[in-house]
């Protein structure tokens, strides 16, 4: 049986507005798109082997095994065993340490952009005789503190941190 056999065709045409849903989310932001749809896949089907990933995504073994080595290394899926014929499946153990590690993750991202935003402003303040007077740097400029204001509040630390000991508590669990 295929994978895509798995499921009754009504099943299945719910299973694809799940992965659409989710792949599109903002919970997967600043993600490529195979990894969004790859997630969103373990979140229906919990296990996977590449085959069925590659059946499932249209996307290439190569692409598929590079993903799943990245899932892997982060602790959003497991490998959960191994077939006699080598081929290995993997596992999304729990759905909730999986999100809150997909979110820990993007508040990461827009922490990491933060940083690069407050290098900007300072460029822009080092260099604010030679640049206001260009067209569009007052639009820039009110644009980066407006971001700053938005993704460097220093309660983001304290939330990343709270989040991580609960994961903590999840998997030792």
């Amino acid at each position: 049986m295929t994978t895509k056999e798995l499921f009754a065709p009504e099943i299945k045409e719910i299973e694809s507005d799940i992965v659409q849903f989710l792949s599109t989310s903002s919970i997967f932001i600043g993600q490529n798109p195979l990894l969004k749809k790859i997630k969103a896949y373990f979140a229906t089907r919990k296990d996977l082997t590449q085959s069925q990933l590659q059946e499932l995504t249209g996307y290439s073994s190569g692409a598929i095994s590079q993903a799943l080595k990245e899932l892997v290394n982060t602790g959003y899926i497991q490998k959960s065993r191994t077939s006699s014929t080598g081929e290995i499946t993997y596992s999304m153990e729990s759905i909730i340490l999986a999100y809150l590690t997909a979110h820990v993750d993007a508040i990461k991202v827009s922490m990491r952009l933060g940083e690069d935003l407050e290098m900007i402003k300072a460029e822009f303040e080092n260099n604010k005789k030679d640049l206001e007077e260009l067209n569009g740097y007052n639009v820039l400029s009110k644009w980066v503190d407006i971001f700053l204001d938005i993704i460097a509040d220093p309660k983001q630390k304290e939330l990343v941190s709270q989040m991580e000991k609960q994961k903590a508590a999840l998997e030792n669990k």
